[in-house]
């Protein structure tokens, strides 16, 4: 997981730096084009590619400081470098939206005619062209390495191939004598850009200061949580960013009497299993507890399908039902019946009703007669089994689960 992530942060690194070099061509491109031409909208898209020179740039040395290793004095690693760096830069986004719209309501009260048109739009074409090139590689390898500032910049880039539009459109209307169409430009680009930046300081800040990634995100993790065998509950679940990484936290409830080897195995297939469905969580921090004794699924075998008034079968395999009841606060909440499809069986009877309860998702077995296979496959599965007293193996079915009761309100 390790190689991978550093392989994902190379990546990532090697991406911004192309993306570097092709921002600094578009602004020396828009810079030399708006210098001849006079175009005030240019000169402000090259500012606007500038800045983005400056974004990349932060993002390559975010990446390329994230991929060293933690230390005694960052044990969560240097992943937040680059949403600092993206914090840093999306001030000077907002700076420089504030720059181009004073320069376009200037030139807006005093117009300049445009020179050497061709250049001004030739050079808008090549910047629409190479902008969407960046938006396509930065957006598929952002997406790829779950990066949020190369996401980010790929939507960026895609804002300047629309800017770029306008200002081609700007420039072209002036040339044909409509000379306010320019400076409009330069402020439509301006707003365009401030909230842009804006965005992009509230997306950083977010991560600064660990506010949760979203609420659907959770909602997904914690149902995958929840649907590992043994876990009774989770709750506590904390996410929160770091760079590129999610780290996790959460709480979950075993059964009582679950061993410390088989608690470590439950958040040890929990971590693997987060890991692989989703690879930008980089930590996973599970603390185990005991459940409470409520909401627990009992299964005891019976003859008969009469509600409370079901006689016990004390065999195991050959029982025709089960009844499973449903305990909370010492009190049964549900009860309902399923049919024992294996009674009649002639191999692995118990084997299989003992999958069959696993299924069903019981936590307790109340019983009399049970093999040692079945024992053992449901305490592996983390379902307690007990034994029913002999002299109660023809009792009714409440008389069974008053003793229960009774038995866990003496060990309270």
């Amino acid at each position: 997981m390790v190689e991978e992530r550093k392989k994902a942060l190379e990546k990532g690194e090697k991406t911004a730096k192309v993306v570097v070099l092709l921002s600094l061509f578009i602004a020396i491109i828009k810079v030399g084009a708006g210098l001849l031409s006079k175009s005030n909208a240019l000169m402000a898209g090259a500012l606007d590619s500038l800045v983005d020179v400056v974004v990349f740039t932060s993002v390559f040395w975010g990446l390329k400081l994230a991929k060293r290793p933690p230390t005694f004095k960052f044990p969560y690693g240097y992943y937040k470098i680059e949403n600092l760096a993206a914090f840093m830069v999306s001030v000077f986004i907002v700076i420089a939206a504030v720059e181009i719209g004073l320069e376009g309501w200037k030139t807006f009260n005093k117009p300049q005619e445009i020179e050497y048109v061709s250049i001004a739009i030739g050079a808008c074409i090549l910047s629409i062209f190479i902008s969407y090139l960046m938006y396509s590689i930065t957006t598929a390898v952002g997406e790829e390495i779950q990066s949020q500032a190369l996401e980010a910049e790929g939507i960026h880039s895609l804002t300047d191939v629309f800017s770029t539009f306008v200002i081609l459109a700007g420039i072209s209307l002036s040339s044909l004598g409509v000379q306010k169409a320019e400076p409009v430009a330069a402020m439509f680009i301006a707003v365009f850009v401030l909230k842009l930046g804006l965005k992009s300081v509230k997306a950083s800040v977010e991560v600064l200061i660990d506010v949760s990634p979203s609420q659907k995100l959770v909602e997904k993790i914690e149902k995958s949580i929840r649907e590992e065998r043994g876990v009774l509950n989770v709750h506590d679940l904390k996410l929160r960013r770091s760079g590129p990484f999610i780290f996790l936290e959460a709480k979950i409830d075993t059964m009582p009497q679950t061993t410390v080897f088989k608690a470590h195995e439950v958040t040890e297939h929990i971590e693997a299993k987060l890991k692989t469905n989703l690879p930008e969580i980089d930590t996973v921090m599970i603390h185990v507890e005991p459940a409470k004794k409520k909401g627990l699924l009992i299964a005891i075998p019976v003859q008969e399908e009469k509600d409370l008034n079901s006689i016990i079968n004390g065999h195991f395999g050959r029982a025709p039902f089960f009844a499973l009841i449903t305990l909370e606060d010492s009190e049964v909440k549900e009860l309902h019946f399923i049919e024992n499809p294996y009674a009649s069986a002639e191999k692995k009877r118990g084997l299989r009703v003992a999958h069959l309860l696993i299924e069903n998702r019981v936590n307790i077995v109340l019983v009399g007669e049970i093999g040692e296979a079945p024992i053992n496959t449901l305490e592996n599965n983390f379902v307690q089994v007990e034994q029913i007293p002999p002299e109660k193996e023809k009792g009714k079915l409440s008389e069974i689960i008053k003793m229960f009761i009774a038995k866990q309100k003496g060990k309270a």
